[in-house]
């Protein structure tokens, strides 16, 4: 990555797949979450493999916070980058 580091991960293309890929991994996790959860009420016994649900779900919890935190952290320095971020905002809060 370059020096213009505040730049790409606010508008290139590899930062829009990554904003992309952590909204569709939570929304896949989300429905998850309630389809076990409506599973676990209606059924009489908790759902065998469930478990396994925890090792995709932990790494994208880390990366999606990390990723938060870097967006959060462009917006907080980068003031004049903020509106390629949110569009409507003035800057930091």
């Amino acid at each position: 990555m370059s020096s213009n580091w505040p730049a790409w991960a606010t508008r290139s293309p590899a930062s829009l797949r990554v904003d992309r890929w952590l909204a569709t991994g939570t929304g896949v996790g989300a429905v998850a979450a309630a389809v076990v959860v409506v599973a676990t009420v209606l059924g009489a016994k908790p759902l065998p493999g469930i478990g396994l649900l925890i090792i995709p779900g932990i790494p994208l919890l880390v990366i999606g916070q990390l990723w938060s935190i870097l967006v959060g952290f462009v917006k907080r320095n980068w003031p004049h980058l903020a509106h390629l971020i949110w569009p409507h905002s003035s800057g930091p809060d």
